[in-house]
């Protein structure tokens, strides 16, 4: 009978802390590749590209599974910036977001031989909250000779980027972790914290933590992958990011400690 009352328990606080989820996927159930990403389970980009055949965000293939790829292997851009988003309204307090990735090389005869500019966001009506860059390092004119790398960046209320001093490269498979810890007062200064990390398999190769001034009746109104030609609109390169194991998550810390505390005070009126 106990063991029933806990094991009730226990699913009560799984199913509150998995009920906060607020995005997931692993695109397996998307069309086949390279079938378009945007307009697909809420994906909406601000950059419908040159031709529906040739699209800028598409169904790609990340570590033998189907994945979102978002960049010019297919298309070629009409805009400066293009925003691959998810619309949701959450206090900018304590949302994360946590995903598998890797890059994609341009190759040698493509339009444009260059290495582009990609970025995760969390949006607010004003632009961009938290943005995380990753910018390529060195431009070659023929790209596969040389390893793609690309420097790390953020950026906060859409300010000037802030050196991670860190690099990734193409090929290798990546998880990205970045964590908003929610709006707090101090000393009369509305802050929120943050923790990013990156990792390599078992390897970590960036782990970052602080906090940064906020509007703490800011709202986030969307994630996004982000995506910036270097030479210029239309001007791609045939590089890309691609995307898998995609979960975003607003409060996932305040979620699961209300259930464990729901759980804790049960356990005291059952002994009781």
């Amino acid at each position: 009978m106990k063991t029933s009352f806990y094991t009730s328990l226990l699913a009560a606080v799984i199913t509150v802390n998995c009920n906060a989820a607020l995005y997931t996927s692993t695109f397996d159930s998307f069309p086949v590749p390279p079938s378009e990403i945007a307009g697909t389970d809420g994906w909406v980009i601000n950059d419908a590209g040159t031709s529906p055949t040739t699209p800028l965000s598409y169904v790609g293939s990340l570590n033998g599974s189907q994945a979102l790829g978002l960049g010019g292997a297919y298309g070629e851009t009409t805009t400066a910036s293009v925003s691959l988003s998810q619309s949701f309204v959450e206090s900018v307090g304590r949302v994360s977001a946590n995903f598998d990735f890797a890059f994609e090389d341009s190759i040698d005869g493509a339009i444009i031989d260059a290495r582009d500019t990609f970025s995760f966001s969390f949006n607010s009506s004003g632009g961009k909250l938290f943005e995380v860059s990753f910018v390529p390092k060195a431009q070659s004119s023929t790209p596969s000779t040389t390893t793609a790398e690309w420097d790390l960046f953020f950026s906060v209320n859409g300010g000037a980027n802030q050196d991670l001093f860190i690099t990734v490269e193409e090929i290798v498979g990546y998880n990205f972790a970045l964590t908003l810890g929610g709006a707090f007062p101090s000393s009369n200064v509305t802050t929120s914290s943050y923790e990013l990390s990156i990792s390599s398999g078992l390897n970590p190769v960036l782990t970052r933590s602080g906090s940064f001034a906020l509007n703490p009746q800011t709202s986030t109104s969307a994630f996004a992958f982000n995506y910036t030609p270097t030479n210029g609109t239309g001007l791609n390169g045939a590089g890309s990011i691609l995307v898998d194991n995609l979960t975003v998550v607003p409060e996932p810390s305040s979620s699961l400690l209300l259930a464990l505390t729901g759980l804790g005070l049960a356990a005291r009126r059952r002994r009781a």
